[in-house]
């Protein structure tokens, strides 16, 4: 019975991690008090639960400890500084965020140690994230069924249901990356992988019609890492050259359509457009699909562990050619402007690089000079923010996780915070080397999540940050070593005597020669 019990509260803790992690972006991210203050209960609810019945439920390596400590500090001292913050409103509402994230990454810690948890968590991440995408592509593909909230401020841009534009952008970002990941798995049955690749042009439109340019730096980021440690490089590749193709024509053919390219305040959607559209995303799938389930030869003979020199050799290539590029435009004439790029949803924001978030930057590097230890106190960008002369706009978040976080909480909450990061990226090194094919595609979220969040208020929408938790929670959870069996385990029955550098001797477990091209489950799952 105690057996029992305990997989009832694990299986329990991973569906309320799963489902906590996804429902709140149907109200509008979860960004307002409500949906957060009930997600929170729900996984502290199924957190205490765990806790009291669980097999071993608490943290149990120094990364998933670290992690847990890091983000632990981070809400006491959101809490803390009530003392000196301007408005203690927003304060509340910062430590609200954190503790959820806090629980959610216990929760899951609980939740995802399974070997079943590494073979659903793709394909159900996908299908959590893909319905958010669907629900925001719906309007444009049957306006004559559907019809959603729109804002003066997105300007037609697809916004819903994150009432975010550029939230909505890393959640199609994200769903892009693990379709893809799952359409280029060689693990995978052949079946899975071919419904993920025939999603990819929907999720790549919804990028595409949310014009951030957040957004496709973070799918672009996604890609570079999915090339870097994909195991079946050459499957991996095919399947994202597909996804890119299909994606980039459903795009070209939305810029001719109105109904699907822009969707402002009051504008009556033309059903057949939308309906001309659907019919071009469903042959783009399907060719897709057929690419990917069409067998390949070299695909399954290969390693199931990408190379470390693939890995630097792709990230190293990568920075360079950031670095080029920031290098190029410091040398151009091309000047970034502090204002905001051209307003609504035309492919001309994409060819821009001006943004108000300098600005943003300026205020919060000042705030930071002012108070560098404790910071200015949480919610406190929006104050300083508005005592500024000739702002262009009424920004409450810094735009930047990293610089909001030093702002406001001074150099011991981005302690805290870079401690809880650091953990992490342990945690997904640990988890390459375990599981490679499973790891991946965590991997490639967080990676995600962590440019995106450098460039925008990720982490006061739990949507755009609560699935990055849940990837993180999953990644420090399998970099776990399996507990030892207890007494020796012969395959087959089979054993043999091996000497020892004594002199003596120990039975040992028989093993069979491994077979060329093959590898074992665990190193899959």
């Amino acid at each position: 019975m105690p057996r029992i019990a305990s997989l009832f509260a694990t299986g329990l803790a991973a569906t309320v991690a799963v489902v906590c992690s996804f429902v709140p972006a149907f109200y509008a991210g979860g960004f307002f008090d409500l949906p957060r203050l009930v997600a929170g209960a729900a996984v502290w609810a199924a957190l205490a639960l765990a806790f009291a019945v669980a097999e071993r439920p608490w943290p149990r390596t120094r990364a998933q400890v670290l992690a847990v400590a890091g983000l632990s500090a981070l809400s006491g001292w959101t809490l803390l500084s009530l003392g000196w913050a301007p408005i203690a409103g927003r304060v509340e509402d910062d430590a609200q965020r954190a503790v959820l994230y806090l629980g959610l990454l216990a929760l899951a810690l609980v939740g995802l140690r399974s070997r079943t948890a590494r073979v659903w968590f793709e394909p159900v991440l996908l299908v959590g994230l893909g319905a958010i995408c669907a629900v925001g592509l719906s309007e444009r593909l049957v306006p004559d069924l559907v019809e959603l909230d729109r804002s003066q401020t997105a300007a037609g841009r697809l916004e819903q249901p994150l009432t975010y534009w550029n939230g909505m952008g890393l959640v199609a970002a994200w769903a892009w990356l693990v379709a893809a990941r799952i359409a280029g798995d060689v693990t995978r049955p052949r079946l899975v992988r071919a419904l993920a690749a025939a999603t990819l042009p929907a999720w790549g439109l919804t990028l595409y019609l949310t014009f951030s340019r957040a957004g496709l730096v973070a799918v672009a980021a996604g890609i570079v890492v999915l090339a870097a440690l994909a195991p079946h490089i050459r499957a991996q590749l095919a399947a994202l050259v597909a996804g890119g193709g299909a994606s980039a024509v459903a795009a070209a053919v939305a810029n001719r359509l109105p109904t699907v390219r822009s969707l402002d305040v009051g504008v009556n959607g033309n059903p057949s457009e939308g309906h001309e559209m659907l019919f071009v995303l469903l042959a783009l799938g399907t060719l897709c699909a057929l690419l990917v389930a069409v067998p390949s030869r070299s695909a399954g003979g290969s390693a199931q562990r990408g190379p470390v020199r693939r890995a630097v050799l792709v990230l190293s290539a990568a920075v360079v050619a950031l670095a080029g590029g920031i290098a190029a435009v410091a040398a151009s004439d091309i000047r970034p402007a502090a204002q905001s790029p051209v307003r609504g949803a035309t492919p001309e924001r994409l060819r821009s690089i001006d943004t108000n978030r300098y600005a943003y930057w300026e205020v919060a590097v000042e705030m930071a000079r002012r108070q560098p230890l404790r910071g200015e106190g949480a919610g406190s960008f929006a104050v300083a923010w508005r005592a500024r002369p000739n702002r262009p706009d009424r920004a409450t978040d810094a735009h930047s996780l990293y610089l909001e976080t030093l702002a406001e909480l001074g150099v011991v909450g981005l302690a805290a915070l870079a401690t809880f990061l650091g953990a992490v990226v342990a945690g997904a090194i640990g988890a390459l080397r375990r599981y490679p094919a499973a790891a991946v595609g965590p991997t490639v979220v967080v990676s995600a999540w962590l440019v995106h969040a450098g460039v925008d208020w990720d982490w006061e929408l739990p949507a755009a940050t609560m699935p990055a938790v849940l990837a993180s929670a999953a990644l420090l959870a399998w970099a776990e070593k399996a507990r030892p069996r207890h007494g020796p385990a012969p395959i087959g029955g089979l054993s043999r005597t091996v000497p020892l550098a004594s002199g003596n001797s120990a039975p040992a477990t028989a093993t069979a020669p491994p077979v060329r091209g093959a590898s074992s489950t665990a190193e899959k799952w």
